[in-house]
């Protein structure tokens, strides 16, 4: 049972930094256009409490088991396709961020107290790894690791809200909130230099979530308390901001729904033509498209009762394709790991049984 309460844990924390209620999944994996080179990690077995970590080809093909059940769970790849990182399932305190290389090995551990993987992201160049660690949601220091050396190097203090480096993997971006006794936190995102430096406060609200860092722009959610009763969810938008914080402007306008919340930003396609988002609130998560000139927002298939139950991964750097995993927000048997076209059109199964998928770029 200990790893089903992790896991629920992880959920619970991935909502509260995606949708300011209780992240959808990091934002700053660089996806591949589906290729043979391209490569999935994923979870088998989240109903049992004891996931296991896989990896296979980007059609499913060869799938290949690299932590045995217990071991860990939400996988992040590396861009590269090298290594995947993941949280460890310890009998006490927070999970542990572990990193195990795709061809096989003995896991590393990277930082004993990793808040959760919210917070948790890869550079393009697979040089480096930032994340959170101490108590989710209350005192956490957000860490840059330098994994040829292991040398860590501590960015900030707080409560974070998402991490996302740039493109070119020489700047970091990171929602920060001096701490969590208001909700939704009050946070602004600020940037800092890889190569060392003092970070750079871009916004000033007290309301800006989760920066995603596209080719020319930065989409961040921005929050509110939501009017009328006190238990609903704050509700939030996306905004684009040039990535020293200039020319702020409103991208959606979704209304969401009582206990609901969003869209948040996830991922830009490598030109940024194309922008993935999630959307959610109590019991609920799926994905959705978001056009980047209009604002335009549209659920991943036009089949309700699959798009409302089918959570967004990440897409192809070329911002045709979107991975995802079919089921809905409590990971079960009944999930899928699926590819859909980003246009629209049919979902298609790529691994039977499986969740919290990630592609590499």
């Amino acid at each position: 049972m200990l790893g089903a309460f992790s896991h629920a844990r992880s959920l619970a924390a991935r909502w509260v930094s995606a949708l300011a209620l209780a992240t959808a999944l990091s934002a700053s994996l660089f996806l591949a256009a589906a290729s043979a080179n391209a490569t999935i990690a994923y979870e088998r077995g989240p109903a049992s409490g004891n996931p296991s970590i896989w990896v296979a080809e980007d059609s499913g093909a060869s799938p290949r088991l690299i932590v045995p059940a217990g071991g860990g769970f939400e996988p992040k790849i590396a861009p590269d396709a090298s290594a995947v990182a993941f949280a460890s399932l310890p009998v006490h305190g927070n999970p542990a961020l572990e990193l195990v290389p795709v061809a096989g090995g003995a896991p590393t551990t990277l930082a004993a107290n990793e808040a959760n993987m919210n917070n948790t992201a890869w550079s393009p160049d697979a040089k480096s790894i930032a994340t959170a660690t101490g108590q989710s949601g209350g005192r956490e220091t957000l860490v840059l690791i330098t994994l040829a050396t292991k040398a860590t190097r501590v960015i900030a203090t707080g409560s974070f809200q998402g991490v996302s480096f740039s493109p070119d993997s020489t700047q970091l971006a990171y929602a920060r909130a001096p701490n969590d006794r208001v909700f939704p936190t009050a946070s602004d995102i600020y940037t800092v230099p890889i190569a060392g430096g003092a970070s750079v406060r871009i916004t000033s609200n007290h309301r800006s979530t989760t920066p995603v860092w596209g080719p020319t722009k930065i989409a961040f959610a921005r929050t509110r308390k939501a009017p009328g009763r006190r238990e609903d969810a704050p509700k939030s938008n996306i905004w684009l901001m040039n990535v020293d914080g200039s020319q702020v402007r409103q991208l959606t306008y979704q209304k969401a729904p009582y206990l609901l919340s969003g869209p948040v930003p996830l991922q830009w396609s490598a030109s940024g033509a194309q922008l993935l988002a999630q959307f959610g609130g109590q019991d609920t998560i799926y994905g959705e498209t978001v056009n980047p000139r209009t604002g335009a927002v549209r659920t991943l298939t036009a089949k309700k009762s699959v798009a409302l139950q089918l959570i967004a991964a990440g897409i192809s750097r070329d911002g045709s394709t979107v991975l995802g995993a079919t089921g809905g927000f409590e990971p079960g048997p009944g999930h899928n790991i699926v590819s859909v076209p980003f246009a629209g059109g049919p979902v298609k199964v790529l691994i039977r049984g499986a969740f919290s998928p990630s592609w590499n770029g």
